[in-house]
């Protein structure tokens, strides 16, 4: 029988490479302390100048997720309002690496021998499916993750 978990996807750069977060093995005390950021985001103003330092744990609107969620700032990026964060409670002993399986890059073309277009295998994924199918990931309102091998 296959194993079915549902995820958050948390890092993606084409179909056979994407992180993943397991929703299922969250503590009740986890789940409680996410209940209680997306009421304070609900309930708050929120001020976008607020410049943190190095360092400094936050709460930030992480918009992939739809929620906010606990990071520290890492570094400074060149415009003022731009951080690089650590999501706190998504560390890398939680981030999974999976990809999808009988899913192959391939695209039209036409072949001139045999007078048509036809379906051609690539060796890599084109920037516009992977753009595509990233934002079928976001705009989807749950995710399951079948695992079928492990590398």
């Amino acid at each position: 029988m296959q194993n079915s978990t549902p995820i958050i996807i948390t890092h993606f750069i084409n179909p056979y490479m994407f992180w993943y977060h397991e929703t299922s093995r969250e503590l009740p005390q986890f789940n409680e302390l996410e209940q209680q950021l997306q009421m304070y985001k609900n309930e708050r103003v929120i001020d976008f100048l607020y410049n943190p330092n190095v360092g400094e744990n936050v709460a930030i609107n992480f918009i992939a997720w739809g929620k906010v969620i606990r990071a520290e700032i890492l570094n400074n990026i060149k415009n003022p309002n731009e951080f690089i964060a650590w999501a706190s409670d998504y560390g890398y002993d939680r981030i999974r690496f999976g990809g999808l399986a009988n899913n192959l890059p391939a695209e039209i073309v036409y072949d001139s021998m045999q007078n048509k277009t036809v379906m051609m295998m690539k060796y890599n994924w084109r920037q516009n499916a992977c753009i595509y199918f990233e934002k079928l990931l976001i705009g989807a309102a749950s995710l399951i993750f079948i695992e079928q091998f492990q590398s």
